[in-house]
């Protein structure tokens, strides 16, 4: 009788413990300080609090990189992210596919002024990210979005 009770009681464990990954697809986990998680986790929004006011951020988990420090507008169509805001103080505009975790990026700096961004040339080289030079460089669509986002005028919160 105590044989067949650890088998049942081995086997629930077992069950159990595989269970809890069926399907699970994230290579990311969620942080203390994570508001959204998207896809598999590489991209998500962070928040940090200043008394009573709460500032989000994006980050790419992969490469452990913020891209937006400030996240002003937000918007999610299907697996693509927009995201507007700023980074250091300069305007920003992100454009991720949450599927690929491809970033499309632009920030409102200087071609002399340093970005600041420890991770970018990994990102670039790793094939994950690509930085323009003037924000005409997103189509025609996304750069629509972002105008949408804007007039909308719906602060991200």
């Amino acid at each position: 009788m105590k044989k067949l009770i650890c088998i049942i009681l081995a086997l629930i464990l077992v069950s159990s413990l595989t269970a809890c990954d069926v399907g699970s697809k994230v290579k990311y986990g969620s942080w203390k300080d994570t508001h959204e998680s998207y896809g598999d986790g590489t991209y998500q929004i962070f928040t940090r609090s200043y008394g009573e006011k709460h500032i989000y951020g994006l980050s790419n988990e992969e490469y452990m990189q913020c891209v937006i420090d400030n996240i002003k507008y937000l918007s999610k169509e299907n697996d693509i992210l927009y995201v507007a805001g700023t980074f250091n103080g300069y305007n920003a505009y992100a454009v991720a596919n949450i599927k690929s975790n491809f970033l499309k990026y632009y920030i409102d700096i200087k071609e002399d002024e340093v970005l600041g961004m420890i991770n970018i040339n990994s990102m670039i080289n790793g094939k994950d990210m690509v930085v323009y030079k003037s924000f005409d460089e997103f189509s025609t669509q996304e750069k629509n979005k972002f105008k949408e986002m804007q007039e909308k005028g719906e602060i991200y919160k």
